[in-house]
This record gives structure tokens, sequence and C-alpha cells, in this order.
């Protein structure tokens, strides 16, 4: 081979080597720094708290999503990409350049797990969340655009009501609002960026003479965890028996309000209530059996319980193999 056809080779691995490296987008350190390019670029932020050197599903996020051209072809339109690093090594930790607002902005977020994506605007109103999802870089490519297409619909209508409401909370505007927040309410998730602002529109639909807007409102309040004592006595007066499946709302939520023996007791005791008057959504149901089943072979040492509450989740579940394990150590070692 000649020294011209070396140097060939050479350049063009150089230029490969280059074209491969621009492929992959950079990361912000710094969310701050990062908000004033998202303002210059005119995109939005993609902010991702991991913790980079301990943190399994994080790592399994960069190695089968973020660390492809794919990835990177995706979204370098849309977003500024912004990884919070969360370390545990000491090597790690001297790489974070602000520990102290990272914190900050974790709390601010109510960041409790690892990892955990938003996306929001460079305003830092947040309109999707997402962790690690398997299927490579194309399908989580799609997720994202589709939470930046219907996320920021839905946030941009949530905000829209919260205004008209404002502006008209006791006159005819007011009464739209409250309508129109109810029904979104009851078309989205605990999890949806958003929901808690329509909670106080909600609220007030809760003294309403229009009894289908009243059971809608306490639905979906509970639905989402958003209900207040008044919203919870308000469903089982409604819904006493659980014919209308108010009151099954009211058990799942005095299970996210476990915090203690106690609070976990007073769950227990609701379910068993709810064993007695029947079920409605099923999948709900599956999911209050497997915590008491849980919880009582657990902390609260109630072996009967336990067992009682196994036979039930075994029962009702859609797929019993999943909770196979648990099953297995309530119903199968003991006789």
């Amino acid at each position: 081979m000649t020294k011209a056809s070396y140097v060939l080779l050479t350049l063009f691995a150089a230029s490969a080597l280059s074209a491969q490296e621009e492929t992959h987008s950079k990361w912000y350190d710094d969310f701050d720094v990062a908000v004033e390019a998202a303002k210059r670029e005119k995109k939005d932020l993609l902010v991702d708290f991991t913790g980079s050197d301990w943190c399994g599903w994080c790592i399994r996020l960069h190695k089968e999503v973020f660390d492809h051209a794919a990835f990177d072809a995706g979204v370098k339109d849309h977003f500024i990409l912004v990884a919070l690093d969360f370390p545990r090594g000491e090597a790690a930790k001297k790489k974070v350049p602000n520990p102290a607002r990272n914190n900050e902005l974790q709390q601010k977020y109510g960041v409790r797990g690892f990892p955990t994506i938003l996306l929001m605007g460079a305003d830092g109103e947040v309109y999707g969340k997402t962790g690690y999802q398997a299927g490579g870089p194309e399908k989580y490519v799609a997720s994202l655009d589709q939470m930046r297409t219907v996320g920021k619909k839905q946030l941009a209508t949530i905000n829209e009501l919260v205004n008209k409401f404002g502006r008209n909370a006791f006159g005819v505007g007011g009464e739209q609002a409250i309508a129109q927040a109810t029904e979104l309410m009851a078309s989205m998730k605990a999890d949806q960026m958003g929901v808690e602002k329509l909670a106080p529109i909600v609220e007030k639909a809760l003294d309403s003479k229009d009894t289908a807007l009243v059971e809608k409102a306490v639905k979906g309040l509970l639905k989402t965890g958003l209900a207040n004592e008044a919203c919870v006595e308000k469903a089982v007066a409604i819904d006493p028996k659980n014919e209308k499946g108010l009151f099954e709302y009211t058990v799942q939520m005095s299970m996210t309000q476990v915090k203690d023996d106690t609070s976990a007791k007073a769950f227990i005791a609701a379910l068993n209530k709810l064993c007695d008057l029947g079920a409605k959504d099923k999948e709900l149901f599956e999911g209050l059996l497997f915590n008491a089943t849980r919880w009582s072979d657990g902390p609260l040492k109630n072996e009967a319980d336990a067992i009682k509450f196994g036979k039930l989740l075994k029962a009702n579940a859609k797929d019993p193999e999943v909770h196979a394990e648990l099953l297995k150590k309530v119903l199968g070692e003991r006789k």
C-alpha cells in the first residue's frame, strides 16, 4: 500500500470517527446553563435524574437508549438534554458541578426514584414524565414525541381552565370551568402532569346540585389521590354499598396513605368491608389485595389475614403467576 493510500485511509477513519462523535448529542450537567441553551435554541428540556455509578436501571437506559445515534437523531430538534447525577462514588461525585442545586431540583420536582425523566419547557413547567422503558431508542423516542404533543396540549388546556376559573370563579365562566375540569380529571391518571392543578376547581363541583357532576368529581379526586376528607365522606355517603364503584376508591386512597401500623390496619378494615360488598374494578381490587397480603405477611405479622388475602388475590388476579413468589410464601409454605 502506498503512502498516499495510508494517508487517505487515515483521513477517512478520522472523518468517520468525527461523524460518529457528532451523532451523540451533548448532555448538560448544569441545569441552569441548559435552561439558557433551551431559551436560546427555542427547545424544551429533557432532564434525566440519574445515579450513574450505582443505579442499574439508569445504566441500562443509557446503554439501551441514550447511547444510540437513533436517540440523538430523534431528540436533537426538540430537546436540550440534561443529566442531573446523584452518584455514590467519590470519583463520580467530583464530576457533578453543583450537587446542592441538583438536590434542590430533586425536591422541587418531587423526584423519588431513579431514573426519572422529566420533559419540560424552558420555563420549568413539566408536561411529561417517564423512566426506563424497554424496546430501544426508536420506541423511546416515539414515547417522547407522544408526551411532547399530547402532554403539552393537555397542560395548555389545564392552564386555560385554571385561568378561566380564576377570572370567573362565581360566574357562568367559572361554572363552565368546573364542569370542564371535572370531565378532564375523570380521564386522567394520578401521575399525569398538571392533574393537581385541577383539584381546587374540581372540589367546587362537590357542592353542585348536579348529582352526576358530583359523582364524577368524587371519583376523579379519589382516583388521582387528590381527595380531601370532605370528598371521602361524600363518596361513602353517595355509595355506601359500592354499587357505583365509589367506595372502593376510598379504600384505594386509604391504601396510599399507609405509613405505619395504625394506618395499615385502617386500610385492612376498609378492605375487609369492600370484600363483603364486592369490587367493581378488578384491576384495582387486585392491587389492594396484593398490598394487603404483603403487609399482613410482613410488618403487621397477621398470618390469618395474610392467608385470607392471599387466597383472594390468587382467585381474583388476572394472572396469578405475577404474584407467584408472594403466594408461594404465604400459601405454599403454610399448611
